[in-house]
């Protein structure tokens, strides 16, 4: 064969796929930028598309004999227009350009979300406070500001005299604190949050509007992509302006964050947000197991009180046992 044979499953699917399900249809559609004329895959496929210059010769050898079938007289036909590439990769750009955006501000909400629970919570601020109280008893000195990553695993490991953790003391003596949990709901999402990769994500992004741009500088304004192309940048450029703004956003309140929690800036996003995600297991755990406890109080409590009344019933019965005793005898010897 001239060209690979997987190069020529990719242009047959193309073909397949598009609109009109033949050659000059397909041409057609790319040539003026008709995304609707073309399956998204099928598009993503020909952008990847790459002919060695041997695949070039050959198939300018069968075009000369007449011997091409569809998919080489579409590789033959692409390979002799100006600019037939970069109209592909800018139709691949349009056509997945939300879906290329819409995971890095998925990835920013979740960080401002997540950061301003932490920031708003009433419950982990009461958290803090009696961490900062035992840090301080503990140290012999007051303390001001204590690593929350360093304290939280020393903290799970102390036990008071009649067993209860510091946590349980923590649940039971600030009212409010066991609903930690709801208040810091997206610290489990944006513990998956990578910064550098949201940022790399968005500058491929803008990497690819750019060419986009660029294309529409190169082709004559009569071409019927320009336009197309114009009305793309001028909205992609917009959503990449909010989604930047966004971003900034986000990390500013990330600092903020990490500020109060005197954490250095630079401290890992999943290091900070799995520490308050432990702290959530725990609080949890500690408020089940003060149900528990209480619960078996309650129990024995109830169990003390049954015993009590049957104990003051049964020395009531005797003594009227007694009295109804001495009555009769008295009734006896009377008579």
């Amino acid at each position: 064969p001239v060209v690979a044979d997987k190069k020529i499953r990719v242009v047959d699917l193309a073909i397949r796929t598009s609109k009109s399900k033949n050659v000059d249809g397909l041409m057609q559609a790319i040539e003026s930028g008709d995304i609707d004329g073309i399956q998204q895959g099928a598009l993503e496929g020909l952008e990847r598309l790459e002919l060695e210059k041997s695949e070039i010769h050959g198939l300018a050898e069968r075009f000369e004999a007449g011997t091409l079938n569809a998919a080489e007289k579409f590789l033959h036909s692409s390979s002799t227009k100006e600019h037939f590439k970069a109209k592909v990769q800018a139709m691949s750009t349009i056509a997945t350009f939300q879906d290329l955006l819409g995971p890095i501000n998925s990835m920013s909400a979740v960080l401002t979300t997540a950061c301003s629970q932490v920031n708003g919570s009433r419950a982990l601020r009461k958290v803090l406070i009696g961490a900062k109280r035992l840090v301080s008893i503990l140290e012999s000195e007051t303390v001001t500001a204590f690593d929350i990553q360093e304290a939280i695993p020393r903290f799970e490991g102390l036990k008071s005299n009649n067993g209860a953790s510091f946590f349980q003391y923590l649940v039971q003596d600030m009212q409010g604190v066991d609903v930690i949990g709801i208040e810091l709901s997206g610290v489990k999402a944006a513990k998956e949050v990578k910064i550098q990769a949201m940022l790399d994500a968005l500058s491929d992004v803008k990497n690819r509007v750019t060419n986009v741009q660029k294309l529409a500088d190169e082709l004559p304004r009569t071409d019927p992509m320009t336009p197309k192309l114009q009305k793309f940048f001028s909205r992609a450029t917009s959503d990449i302006e909010e989604a930047e703004t966004a971003i900034a956003s986000s990390k500013q309140m990330l600092v903020d964050m990490l500020r109060y929690l005197c954490q250095d800036e630079q401290t890992a996003v999943e290091n900070v947000f799995g520490t308050l995600g432990n702290l959530v297991g725990l609080i949890y755990k500690a408020t089940s197991e003060n149900q528990v406890k209480a619960a078996s109080q309650r129990r024995e409590s109830a169990q003390q009180s049954r015993q009590t009344k049957s104990d003051m019933g049964t020395g009531d019965n005797e003594e009227f046992l007694k009295r109804l005793q001495a009555r009769r005898d008295t009734l006896i010897g009377a008579n």
